[in-house]
């Protein structure tokens, strides 16, 4: 018989310090010039197989997160300056539009957009 770990301490929240860019390293990279505002740009999509990372960075960002392969709809998405939307791939019609919305009123309003799924925007 041998005694077991029993972990009791709670997980570290997502930060980028705690990340482990492994072969992703040129991405954190861009990814954090774009949170630094570096490029002007108001979105940022990242995207990569299951387990790459995508929504630790989404939660690590700070921005208000959301993720929709729990509301596909986005019923719930709140409406925020910086907003972090995981999952896109699995918007039904109604989360489609409400992020096509969301995609809008960030741009007009001076907002930031961060957006994550498997495959790379079409």
């Amino acid at each position: 018989m041998r005694q077991l770990l029993l972990d009791l301490l709670p997980e570290s929240p997502p930060s980028l310090d705690n990340f482990v860019p492994g072969g992703n390293g040129e991405t954190l990279a861009a990814f954090t010039a774009w949170l630094a505002d570096e490029g002007g740009e108001f979105s940022f999509c990242l995207w990569g197989e299951a387990g790459c990372g995508r929504s630790h960075l989404l939660k690590a960002s700070g921005f208000a997160y959301h993720d929709a392969a729990a509301d596909p709809a986005l019923a719930a998405l709140p409406e925020a300056a910086a907003l972090a939307v995981d999952h896109v791939d699995a918007l039904d019609g109604d989360g489609q539009i409400a992020l096509f919305n969301a995609f809008n009123r960030s741009k007009a309003a001076g907002g930031r957009l961060l957006t994550a799924a498997p495959q790379p925007p079409a």
